[in-house]
């Protein structure tokens, strides 16, 4: 499946308008995608994984009222996925071990049908 991206970069660290995700590809590019964001379209956005993992950003002033989710391959490390600087810079906090692999695609977790 081909994946229509906005040609505007976005900076990884603004959060999406509302019906919107930033995908943040390994090496640096990030894009605005469109929702509607069910399991089918999660799966395709992160490289048609089997299984998608959440996880909520959620631990400083200026992100709690935001309520961003930050998503991934759930079998990125096993599968050997290449790390992701930009993403690990930005989130790596918020993930345990500190570092993502893979694509992340953030987005407003009301978002998320």
């Amino acid at each position: 499946m081909t994946e229509e991206r906005s040609e505007t970069p976005w900076r990884l660290y603004d959060a999406p308008p509302r019906g919107k995700g930033v995908l943040q590809l390994v090496g640096g590019s990030s894009h605005l995608v469109d929702g509607p964001f069910d399991l089918q379209r999660l799966r395709a956005l992160l490289g048609d994984c089997d299984m998608v993992q959440m996880v909520p950003v959620i631990d400083d002033d200026e992100w709690a009222e935001s309520e961003l989710g930050l998503w991934v391959d759930e079998d990125g490390r096993n599968k050997n996925l290449p790390s992701n600087a930009e993403a690990t810079d930005v989130y790596g906090e918020h993930v345990c071990g500190g570092s993502i692999v893979g694509p992340l695609l953030v987005i407003n977790l009301g978002d998320c049908i």
